[in-house]
């Protein structure tokens, strides 16, 4: 973190010296321990009577406040108060300035909030100074009685509670003496005006003497004093430093790393916002994790306790963190202790010399898969790595076909990967066969040892995550359902050792309740249909799905029939629940697939697998059965699809979404009317359009793009389902917090274009690419988030982007022009809605600069790109469609996650590529789809 508070002058020494400043904070990405995604299911949330008003209020926006802000709100949401329901939350900030936190403070209370959380000890100490009565829950505060608010942790003043951001850590320092057990000086610099920085010293000095250092300290007023100080500490001898999180030492951290790696002292971090950079070490308190648990305080004052009764309490979690760049500058030898309880791990790279090649196996795509392996690469970057950087990720699939895996192994072994990772229980039969030595984590696969795949014990290269469907829950759930119910049907294939697991289950669950159980078995997908109709005639009344990939897979054959029917389904893959799934019990794969993540992360840090336990899930949902609302008096539904304007890319996502509604059976005219809007690209008429469709009360509003989803937001009402399709991050376009925890009336499928792919491309093809360029709309959200992931993804590859702003499409040209000028060796044109109208005089201007023009919209081949790597927006909007007949059917959009289209094109035009001379290998031209 290199922000700095502002130089106040008298006043502001005034407040710190009364209030104390202290901004003690933890950037590390969380653990998966402490995901929103973990905190509860939206089924076990407690929905309070009343709604209530709640003001923050943090020092600046910095990620310290920002991490823990988003803690504040999950845990909020999990305990029941959730923004746009019952929950309104307002946050201000003095922008770094301290004079203005009275200000601010007397503008929140001017909101009559029922509560007040102020983040930092010098937010505490102004809300004390104010004439309020308002219950206040501080958090992120290191020193409480310091600021006024009390005698001790028991013994405060009655309307203040809070959680204690406690530092300093004494985990850092016993680690810092296993790792130098020799060290006796540890030096610390601070500014004795920072009260809280003062608190800290005076705490760290016995815990220190606890562990055999010694505390060095010098003193700073600005942080010009730092080189003399730093110099002052070398002379007394220091071996160790530790970075505290006084703001004026933050400031200038950088001279203070450079100095320390000059003259070989390595550096333990207070907290990981100094992780990253050159500190070698920091085991501290989580943001995120102390807004959650300042979220649980404030729940219960909510909620009526009385906050006089509440002590101020500790931090209970800490998250470790190590740099191994650092570690290997400093020729450390690292114990296995550590790293096996290593929550984020920096340049890991470091520790084999290279990025670590990790191979994927797959048996088939669908979307519990994809959710998988989204939550897999996620949980890898929560633990610190970068991808390119750390670890290089090679996938396979067999695409449906068992006699294709053993190929796959053996392809994948001839690489040399250092681990590999598979999918589905097939995958890992076949895995245990082929891969002998090489480490191997297996996820969202049945428990080997129930499989009887480890027969002459478990293997010590071996681990993985399993799972223990509760196919007893779920037939208890059919028998609520239908308290009449006498028979169950399930279909299976019996080729799939999981899924003989399961049916062993459910005949046991069956014999339990003294219900039937009719089989059907299958070995394709075109067989589904046929089966599920064989069991409805034998009388099943209710079907129960559970870890088959096959009836997964063709989900929607086995719900086409069953719907028709009348005949509810129940399942353990709750990705189902979406698609039409009456009631579900089972895992989130996504959290599945980063509870897999901490194991391979913990093998890529040098741990064993056979020192990491073979773990069942540890996140299971609930769905109940939802109750379908029928057409007013049978009418058909009002649907209403709002496109932005009249580019290839909407009209592509409207085409899919028609024909999505249409081939789920669903009669245009009789089960729904679809009226077709279109704003033109005029902001104005976006907003009337959207102010209509509120007044007609439509049954489902169908939008295409980040500003139809955002007017759609802010006028349609929230009475009105919405699904959205072509939207880069619905997140960021305020639809959410997540992709599980959003809006009640909400769901759809972003559309985020595959930068990192396009980044790999580039380089393959243009091995000298030192800089591309691109335009970018600042005012659109998903112009500017393109622009700085696109940014990221190059910089992987050693690539830099140079974007040029536009403002409307009228000034594409002259953008066009001043991009072509800069030293840039190809134009990479990312999407938005201003650019796109404009795109023939993008790559005319870079056809006269000699530049190759790559795009992420395949409607621009045709234009003069010379290759695409795309999402398909017509699959995005059938996969959208999947989404609305859901909703349309009864599912209710806040129990369907957003996710992102899987779909994606490569197109290549041979001509130009000749032209420009790329380099076009022949497995680029194998894949890719050529275009004259």
């Amino acid at each position: 973190m290199k922000h700095l508070f502002k130089h106040l002058g008298l006043a502001v020494g005034l407040i710190v010296a009364a209030a104390a400043l202290l901004l003690l904070s933890d950037l590390e990405r969380r653990s998966p321990a402490l995901a929103p995604g973990a905190v509860s299911s939206a089924a076990d949330r407690v929905q309070p009577a009343r709604s209530v008003t709640v003001a923050v209020c943090s020092p600046l926006p910095a990620p310290v406040f920002e991490q823990a802000l988003a803690g504040l709100r999950a845990g909020l949401a999990a305990a029941g108060f959730s923004e746009g329901d019952n929950l309104r939350l307002i946050h201000r900030h003095a922008n770094g300035d301290l004079a203005l936190l009275g200000q601010v403070i007397q503008s929140l209370l001017t909101e009559q909030p029922d509560l007040l959380i102020p983040l930092s000890t010098p937010c505490l100490a102004s809300a004390l100074g104010q004439k309020s009565e308002v219950p206040l829950v501080f958090g992120i505060v290191t020193s409480p009685l310091q600021a006024g608010a009390g005698r001790s942790f028991t013994d405060h003043l009655p309307r203040v509670t809070g959680a204690v951001f406690s530092l300093p850590s004494r985990d850092t320092f016993v680690w810092a003496r296993q790792l130098f057990p020799a060290a006796r000086r540890i030096g610390a610099l601070y500014n004795p005006s920072e009260a809280n920085s003062q608190d800290e010293i005076d705490r760290l000095g016995p815990m220190l003497a606890q562990l055999g250092f010694n505390l060095q300290t010098a003193t700073i007023n600005s942080s010009s004093d730092i080189p003399q100080a730093l110099q002052a500490l070398q002379q007394q001898g220091i071996e160790l430093y530790y970075a505290l999180g006084d703001s004026t030492c933050v400031s200038g951290y950088s001279n203070i790393v450079r100095f320390c790696r000059d003259h070989a002292i390595p550096i333990l971090a207070a907290d990981g916002s100094l992780m990253g950079s050159g500190a070698l070490l920091s085991s501290g308190p989580s943001p995120f994790a102390e807004g959650l648990h300042t979220a649980q305080l404030a729940a219960r004052v909510l909620q009526g306790e009385n906050p006089a009764t509440l002590p101020f309490a500790p931090s209970t979690s800490h998250s470790l963190q190590l740099d191994f760049g650092v570690a290997a500058e400093l020729r450390l030898q690292l114990p296995q202790a550590l790293r096996a309880q290593l929550d984020v791990g920096y340049q890991l790279q470091h520790h084999l010399g290279r990025p670590a090649r990790l191979a994927l196996i797959n048996l088939v795509e669908n979307k519990a898969l994809d959710a998988a392996m989204s939550g897999l690469r996620a949980g890898l970057e929560q633990h610190g790595l970068k991808p390119g950087q750390d670890f290089e990720l090679q996938y396979y699939s067999a695409q449906g076909d068992l006699a294709l895996l053993p190929q796959l192994y053996d392809s994948a072994l001839q690489q040399a990967p250092d681990l590999v990772i598979s999918l589905t229980t097939p995958a890992l039969v076949a895995g245990v066969k082929r891969v002998r030595e090489v480490p191997y984590v297996f996820s969202v696969a049945s428990d080997p040892v129930k499989l009887g795949l480890f027969g002459q014990g478990r293997p010590a290269h071996i681990t993985g995550v399993h799972d223990d469907p509760d196919i007893a829950g779920l037939v208890q759930m059919a028998r609520q359902h239908q308290p009449a119910l006498k028979a169950i049907g399930t279909v299976y294939d019996a080729a799939q050792p999981q899924s003989l697991l399961a049916v062993e289950k459910l005949r046991a669950a069956c014999t339990a309740q003294h219900l039937a159980l009719y089989e059907a078995t299958v070995s394709t997908v075109s067989d589904l249909s046929l089966a599920t109709r064989a069991l409805l005639q034998r009388g099943a009344q209710a079907l129960i799905l559970s870890t088959d990939n096959l009836a997964v897979t063709g989900f929607g054959a086995i719900h086409q029939v069953t719907s028709a029917a009348g005949v509810p389904i129940f399942v353990s893959d709750m990705d189902l629940i979406a698609l039409g799934a009456t009631g579900g019990i089972g895992d989130s794969y996504s959290d599945w697939g980063r509870q897999s993540a901490t194991q391979v992360f913990r093998i890529l840090c040098g741990v064993p697998p056979a020192d990491l336990p073979i773990e069942a899930t540890r996140n299971a949902s609930r769905v109940q059965p939802a109750t379908a609302a029928p057409a007013a008096s049978g009418r058909p539904r009002e649907l209403r699809l709002v496109l932005y304007n009249e580019t290839q890319f909407s009209e592509d996502c409207a085409r899919g979404l028609r024909d999505g509604l249409q081939q789920a059976g669903l009669v245009e005219g009789t089960d729904y009317r679809l009226r077709q809007l279109n704003a033109q690209g005029d902001m104005s008429t976006l907003s009337s359009i959207m102010t209509s469709v509120k007044g007609e009360q439509a049954d489902l509003l169908l939008v295409v793009s980040t500003p139809c989803l955002q007017a759609a937001l802010r006028q349609a009402g929230s009475d009105i389902p919405i699904v959205f399709t072509g939207v880069g991050d619905a997140v960021l376009a305020g639809a959410g917090r997540s992709e599980t925890d959003h809006l009640p009336q909400v769901t759809g499928i972003t559309t985020r274009s595959p930068f990192e792919g396009m980044a790999r491309l580039i380089r393959q093809t243009l091995p000298q690419a030192k800089a591309v360029g691109t335009l970018f709309t600042p005012a659109e959200i998903n112009s500017e988030l393109y622009r700085e992931w696109f940014a990221a993804a190059l910089e992987s590859q050693g690539i830099r982007l140079v974007a040029v702003p536009v403002t409307a499409s009228a000034d594409t040209a002259q953008a066009s022009a001043a991009l072509c000028q800069e030293e840039i060796q190809a134009v990479a044109q990312i999407v938005d809605n201003t650019t796109r109208p404009g795109f023939a005089q993008i790559a005319r201007r870079a056809a006269q600069a000699n530049l190759p023009v790559y795009v992420f919209d395949s409607s621009q081949m045709s234009e003069g790109a010379v290759l695409c790597l795309a999402r398909d927006y017509y699959q995005a909007g059938r996969e959208a469609a999947d989404k609305a007949i859901a909703v349309l059917r009864g599912t209710d959009p806040a129990s369907i996650p957003f996710n992102n289209t899987r779909s994606e094109t490569l197109l290549l035009n041979p001509q130009r590529a000749r032209q420009f001379g790329l380099n076009v290998s022949p497995d680029l031209l194998h894949q890719a789809q050529l275009q004259d």
